[in-house]
């Protein structure tokens, strides 16, 4: 029996990068503390960090109302806005994430 040493190349090539593609997706959480300030929290799911990542907050008309940076240990607090926005964070090329303001508990 002979095997297609194309196909089996190529099945182990796709299966690398698709392992390697899942090694490093971001991680972004908010959550709301005392006197409305919020605590957000970044991250990659291999453990690196996520220090110096832009945060942004925008309106659902997609208005700039705050940006900021994660500091070292990757957090950043601000204060809660009235009414309805949501964060992002721009973690590089497929590394961006948004949470609605629903989501920031």
């Amino acid at each position: 029996m002979l095997f297609d040493t194309k196909k089996i190349g190529l099945t182990l090539v796709l299966l690398l990068f698709g392992v390697g593609a899942q090694a490093h997706s971001p991680r972004f959480s908010c959550y709301v503390e005392a006197d409305q300030q919020i605590l957000c929290e970044g991250g990659f799911s291999d453990g690196s960090s996520a220090r110096g990542v832009s945060i942004s907050m925008l309106s659902y008309e997609d208005k700039l109302l705050w940006s900021g940076k994660l500091d070292a240990q990757s957090q950043i607090r601000f204060k809660r806005p009235d009414g309805r926005f949501y964060l992002r964070f721009e973690g590089g090329a497929g590394h961006t994430l948004e949470l609605d303001h629903h989501e920031v508990q």
